[in-house]
């Protein structure tokens, strides 16, 4: 037993056991194909509604199982040619991914993820493991910043999973073609019994804080800094940077445990300052798409990395205790189990029960107590108790007397959404909170209350939000005909499907043109009970109607799963193209799925956004849909572009009298013209052209204008 706690130790730099430094590299490899393979298995996922919390299980107990199997082999029988057996692992696990999309499962995610956790006990038995450990980052923030820019827009997911795999094929040439035997390393004093315990609960704890950290931030950041691709991209970056950064300094950072703990909960406590403070940096945000996402991802660093870093010294350090590569498996899975449990606290518990601030003051509060704990193990001199009285004076202060302000970090950072914007003879009151709340699928849901005063007169706005994106609001324009846009075409006004609830007024204009069954599908109960709660007067009490069906589902799932259902008309509501995940409602692949569930003589009919957007993206849009729908129009009503498809020809319309006519804005051929001219990429779930496209426009003015000439200009005849 050291007379040193084992975590303090004084840590040693250990040499490459084999003495070649090439497996650094491969790792690093490892680390980028894995990082890109993760993000590209979530978003097949998705497509299944296979919710966060099933993919944290199945990674994080793959992980630990492949870490734990090769340590006990390592342990009992050793392994001669570890290398060779790191590069076979890494081209399974390639073989895997390519694979993955014509087959997507949790199950093959488990596989995926046993083979890399597999590989970290390998490759220590031929590398220091602390380097190994920050190589592996490296290569994921490498990936992490070149996904969004480079990679996803140039190949997206099923690509990427491709790349995954040629990067796993040439890890294993190298590594099989070198494959040095492996050599005991320089002899050390090993830690024993109770210390061992230590480690791997240090190890658990480290991985528990961190990822229930991460939960919280990315919610967080959804609102705070975007909910595009791009700004999830940016948020995983910066905490890569911050991981990376404690791996390097590990060894060279002279802190105790407490000292690290204490950091810890010092920046936690002043990032919870900062969070309602985000939004308002936006307004000095660059106007380019370029020079605003640099500016995005500045924030995310200055946020996210500090903090991070400093908890991402704390496992490097018990993995340099670690005596031998067995050792350092265990506690690679032990950290693995904890990031799992860390993940499944702040999802399923904190998160839901308590909200997003309470349980980031409860983070902050546990990183506090592990600082005590830690402390009152060391010898206490004057100073220290000072220092120790008055960090924990401040983080008391911020955790019971400082609470965000929900207005300002609801409101959104900049272009990323609607904000009101004064006429010269308008007047804004200030707006009030007439609900709030948070939801595991939509995140923040708001519905907020302003007066708008024109003139001499003045009227009441509800506005619903999601993320501090515009869902609808009751401003009625007696003149917007969108939601009849299909309608007009459908040959039995028998069942529709509504996909996205919002304020419920499109189910209500539904009901009101006399369809006999109304489906509703909306994950979000938040969403629900916003449209219940505080829009009943604009949607008139739909959801309260016996021939109205709520389910709680995305939609596309709905649709997928229930083979039996068939509808007359499918209206797709929900907004926002440029939002992560929302491209699997602008698919090759949905379209052809909503096509199949359609009676004969229906139509579907979908949002078109006509702002902040280019001609060539709706025209994808539009190209998309055509993959499955022979007859494919494009009309204009209030403020909004809505596409009508179907497999009969859309010339004779037919609503019931009373009902505003939506404008036409393309017809079949004009439309057909449009293509020709513009030839748009097809959007699938394999690349997701739109989502990575659509964000660059959202940092310009309203381009609604010049985006309805433009479409009208390039569908005229000949």
């Amino acid at each position: 037993m050291t007379s040193t706690p084992a975590l303090d130790a004084t840590i040693l730099p250990r040499p490459v056991v084999s003495g070649w430094r090439m497996p650094l590299v491969l790792y690093a490899a490892g680390g980028f194909s894995g990082w890109l393979a993760e993000r590209a298995f979530q978003n097949y996922l998705q497509l299944q509604s296979v919710g966060e919390a099933a993919l944290a299980v199945a990674y994080s107990v793959g992980f630990a199982s492949g870490s734990l199997a090769v340590s006990a082999v390592i342990r009992k029988r050793g392994i001669a040619r570890p290398l060779g057996v790191f590069g076979m692992a890494q081209l399974a696990a390639g073989l895997i991914c390519a694979a993955f999309p014509y087959f997507p499962s949790p199950l093959l995610v488990l596989a995926a993820a046993a083979l890399l956790g597999a590989s970290f006990p390998l490759i220590a038995h031929v590398l220091e493991w602390q380097r190994a450990f920050a190589a592996s980052l490296a290569g994921a923030l490498a990936a992490s910043l070149a996904a969004p820019s480079l990679i996803m827009p140039a190949i997206g997911p099923r690509g990427s999973l491709w790349l995954s795999m040629a990067a796993e094929v040439a890890v294993c040439a190298v590594a099989i073609s070198s494959n040095p035997r492996a050599r005991a390393a320089a002899p050390e004093r090993s830690p024993e019994g109770r210390d061992i315990r230590r480690l791997l609960a240090a190890s658990f704890g480290a991985g528990a804080i961190l990822l229930a950290l991460v939960v919280i931030w990315t919610r967080l950041a959804a609102v705070a800094l975007g909910p595009s691709v791009y700004a999830s991209s940016w948020v995983a970056a910066a905490i890569l940077l911050g991981l990376f950064a404690g791996a390097v300094l590990a060894g060279r950072v002279p802190l105790r445990t407490s000292a690290l703990f204490q950091c810890a909960a010092l920046l936690l406590a002043a990032q919870l300052v900062l969070w309602d403070r985000v939004p308002g940096v936006f307004r000095i945000a660059p106007a380019s798409f370029y020079f605003g996402e640099l500016f995005r991802l500045t924030i995310a660093i200055l946020l996210l990395a500090p903090p991070a870093a400093v908890l991402g010294l704390i496992y490097p350090r018990v993995l340099a205790r670690a005596h031998d590569a067995y050792l350092a498996g265990y506690l690679n899975a032990a950290h693995a189990l904890g990031c799992l449990a860390g993940a499944l606290l702040a999802m399923l518990v904190l998160a839901p029960m308590a909200g997003s601030e309470v349980a980031f003051k409860t983070l902050v509060l546990m990183s506090a107590l592990f600082w005590l704990v830690f402390l009152l193990r060391e010898p206490l001199g004057r100073k220290r108790i000072s220092a120790a009285v008055a960090s924990g004076g401040f983080i008391l202060i911020v955790l019971f007397g400082r609470w965000w302000n929900w207005g300002a970090l609801t409101a959104g950072p900049g272009p990323f959404h609607t904000a009101l914007v004064p006429a010269k003879d308008v007047r804004y009151l200030p707006a009030s909170f007439v609900l709030r709340q948070e939801d595991m699928h939509a995140g923040f849901t708001t519905v907020v209350e302003q007066t708008v005063v024109t003139g001499e007169v003045a009227r009441t706005v509800r506005t619903l939000f999601t993320n501090g994106i515009f869902q609808g609001d009751d401003n009625l324009d007696p003149a917007d005909g969108s939601a009849a846009a299909g309608s007009q075409f459908v040959h039995d006004y028998g069942r529709a499907l509504v996909v996205g609830l919002g304020t419920g007024r499109s189910a209500a204009a539904l009901r009101r043109l006399g369809y006999r069954e109304i489906s509703v599908a909306e994950p979000a109960r938040a969403v629900v009970e916003a449209a219940r709660e505080c829009f009943s007067g604009l949607n008139e009490a739909i959801l309260a109607d016996p021939r109205v069906r709520l389910y709680g589902d995305d939609g596309r799932s709905l649709l997928a799963g229930n083979r039996q259902a068939a509808y007359d008309l499918i209206d797709v509501e929900r907004t926002g193209v440029w939002v992560a995940g929302a491209t699997n409602f602008y698919s090759r692949e949905f379209y052809r799925l909503a096509h199949s569930r359609l009676r004969t003589g229906g139509a579907l009919q979908q949002s078109v956004e006509l702002d902040q957007t280019s001609p060539r993206a709706i025209a994808s849009q539009l190209a998309t849909v055509r993959v499955a729908f022979p007859y494919v129009n494009l009309w204009y009503s209030g403020g909004r572009g809505m596409l009508v498809a179907a497999d009969h020809p859309l010339t004779e319309a037919r609503l019931p009298e009373g009902v505003p006519s939506p404008t036409a804005l393309l017809d079949s051929g004009g439309v057909s013209r449009l293509l020709a001219r513009l030839h748009p990429p097809i959007n699938s779930d394999g690349n997701r052209w739109l989502e990575y496209a659509s964000p660059r426009y959202r940092s310009r003015n309203s381009q609604a204008a010049r985006n309805i000439e433009a479409l009208r200009w390039s569908g005229r005849p000949y």
